[in-house]
């Protein structure tokens, strides 16, 4: 029997739909759930990811409140003020304050988890003695902050009006009960003190800034100045101002403008002026009569005190 084309042909799209029902029954069978267990391995992957890094971020949250346990200040938040109080007190005196005074706030519940309480440390202090208290401040790692400093700066330009707000955490869980914590968990390895008075207490914190001076300029050669010329005598510039009565008193006003300065004298007042010695023997109503280096002149409202071109010590 010859099998014809249409034969052939119907044969080969009935093979080709056999192999496309095999390889799909084989992919149902067989690739998909692969594929399924594949995907949900990945999955089951992610989800071991994320729940060990939720371990590691619990793990060090779970360290964080360790640590805070033990630098919290005593459980009881009236026993945790007083201590305090008294740890800012010595800590302040300790550096040198003078007149401190300490005042604590209200003990406030935050968010139903700790208690705190604001304390403020007042006094008077250099620049020294501020980072001496700074520094012990810092010294210790309680669950503490400094909120705010304010500086006021005294009349001797050294020591200052201080004034610290300070913020203090009480843990209910805290592993202090009647005193506040030690050890080293609340101690901090800080630079020893003169290393930070030597950068900061030499400041002046009310002082604008002065850059430094600039470097020298190289001198010139030397060269021959001509001389000065002679230095003006003032008295040749001095004048009678005015003539004043002052409680009952007459007073004459001698000017000398050179120096820009006047001079208040009344009878008997001696008085010097550049080169010239001089004394008030009387004033009148619109003129004084005055020794000069001994000589008796009268002078009116107006008039040089010595109008003399010649220097008053050559006069004969």
């Amino acid at each position: 029997m010859t099998i014809g084309r249409r034969e052939i042909t119907l044969l080969a799209v009935l093979g080709l739909f056999a192999v496309l029902l095999i390889g799909t029954a084989v992919y149902s069978a067989v690739v998909s759930p692969y594929l399924a267990k594949k995907r949900n391995s990945q999955q089951l992957a992610a989800q071991v990811a994320q729940k060990q890094r939720q371990l590691n971020e619990l793990a060090k949250a779970e360290e964080k409140l360790r640590l805070a346990r033990e630098q919290s200040l005593p459980a009881d938040p009236a026993v945790a003020r007083r201590l305090y109080e008294n740890r800012l007190l010595q800590a302040a005196q300790a550096a040198g304050f003078d007149g401190v005074k300490i005042e604590s706030g209200e003990v406030r519940r935050d968010k139903d988890l700790f208690h705190r309480f604001p304390v403020v440390v007042r006094g008077q202090a250099t620049l020294e003695n501020l980072t001496a208290f700074l520094h012990a401040f810092y010294a210790r790692k309680y669950l503490h902050r400094i909120q705010q400093i304010s500086l006021t700066p005294g009349k001797d330009g050294k020591t200052m009006d201080v004034m610290i707000s300070v913020d203090a955490v009480v843990l209910d869980d805290a592993a202090a009960k009647d005193a506040l914590p030690d050890g080293e968990v609340t101690r901090r390895d800080l630079p020893p003190l003169k290393d930070y008075v030597s950068v900061i207490a030499g400041r002046n914190l009310f002082a604008a800034y002065q850059p430094p001076p600039p470097p020298p300029t190289p001198s010139p050669e030397a060269t021959r100045q001509p001389p000065p010329p002679p230095a003006l005598d003032p008295s040749r510039f001095a004048y009678v101002n005015a003539i004043v009565e002052v409680n009952g008193e007459r007073e004459v006003w001698l000017y000398s403008r050179t120096e820009g300065k006047t001079l208040r004298l009344n009878e008997n007042d001696p008085f010097a002026i550049g080169a010239v010695q001089g004394r008030v023997v009387r004033i009148g109503i619109r003129d004084v009569e005055v020794e000069v280096n001994g000589e008796p002149r009268k002078l009116s409202l107006g008039d040089c005190l010595y109008p003399e071109a010649r220097e008053p010590h050559k006069e004969t």
